[in-house]
């Protein structure tokens, strides 16, 4: 089995301006210690009013008038106003011709930070169609399981949205208090305590180590995949305030410590030019890191998906 995990690198290539710019609120530029996306959002939301005034308007940008003639006004929460201009600076966002190469590949799943809809605009226009059975956005706030499924002829692409979506403001996952809550979603699944709020029908997931034997055949979550697929990380920097990955990623790894790598046998591969501290954090995950001589930016991504297809079985 195999699984891509892409962040926000192929929609640079677009010269598109990064969202980070948008929660930025401190500057950080001469400190020795960095401040990370996660906080830098959670200073822009509390830096602002819980409730800020908003104006109401039609789609094409005109106030809406009360019959009394003033302009209607709601009250919104903060968060949300900023989480919506996030938004609406992606809904520009398209796909490219690494990109389209690289959703093109043989794998079986997509896994992506971004909560963009890039890749499902780009799997539609090469003829896939959506078998919305397999739909799954019963999540309000988490994406433990929100998936999509892409199908043409023989072949089938789970897409899965593991901070959130564009669609579901509630869901696109920013600050440190919605990671922190995520990672106790995370390790309810992994425990087996975790309680399916719309798919009762499910019962009980058993923990995911009683699970490794047939966890291949029974894919729930993107986390499964993790402890059964092969995984090529391309496109993501993988910065630390990804506390989310970082923890399954050790999970895994203590796994393999105490069952033995025979009972976690898939491979991930990370590529990408790192500094020497993540490079070994990485290679003690038991995560293979691939990067590439050339200067240009395409060139390397070029050399990643050419690498990945050789390696896909």
């Amino acid at each position: 089995m195999n699984t891509i995990l892409y962040g926000n690198g192929f929609n640079r290539l677009n010269n598109e301006t990064s969202w980070e710019s948008l929660v930025h609120i401190i500057d950080d530029t001469n400190d020795k210690y960095k401040i990370p996306n996660t906080l830098q959002y959670e200073g822009k939301v509390l830096s602002m009013p819980y409730q800020t005034e908003a104006l109401l308007l039609t789609k094409d940008g005109k106030r809406l008038i009360s019959s009394d003639g003033k302009s209607l006004i709601v009250k919104e929460e903060s968060e949300t106003l900023v989480k919506q201009a996030i938004v609406k600076q992606m809904e520009s966002y398209r796909s490219n011709d690494l990109f389209d190469r690289l959703i093109n590949l043989r794998v079986e799943h997509l896994l992506t930070t971004n909560y963009d809809y890039v890749a499902d605009n780009a799997l539609i226009s090469f003829h896939y169609y959506e078998e919305k059975k397999e739909r799954d956005k019963s999540e309000r706030t988490f994406s433990i399981h929100r998936k999509m499924c892409y199908i043409k002829e023989s072949q089938k692409k789970y897409l899965w949205k593991i901070h959130g979506e564009l669609s579901n403001i509630g869901s696109i996952m920013l600050g440190y208090n919605h990671y922190c809550n995520y990672v106790g979603q995370i390790k309810a699944f992994i425990t087996g305590n975790y309680e399916f709020a719309k798919k009762a029908e499910l019962g009980i997931i058993s923990k995911i180590e009683d699970r490794l034997p047939i966890i291949s055949n029974d894919i729930i979550s993107w986390i499964d995949l993790f402890f059964c697929s092969d995984i090529y990380i391309i496109g993501l920097g993988l910065y630390y305030d990804e506390i989310d990955l970082w923890w399954v990623l050790t999970l895994r790894k203590r796994l393999r410590q105490r069952l033995g790598s025979s009972f976690v046998k898939n491979t991930i591969f990370f590529y990408g030019e790192l500094e020497l501290g993540m490079e070994s954090m990485l290679e003690h995950l038991d995560v293979q890191i691939i990067s590439s001589k050339s200067r240009k930016y395409e060139q390397k991504y070029t050399d990643y998906i050419n690498d990945i297809n050789k390696r896909i079985k």
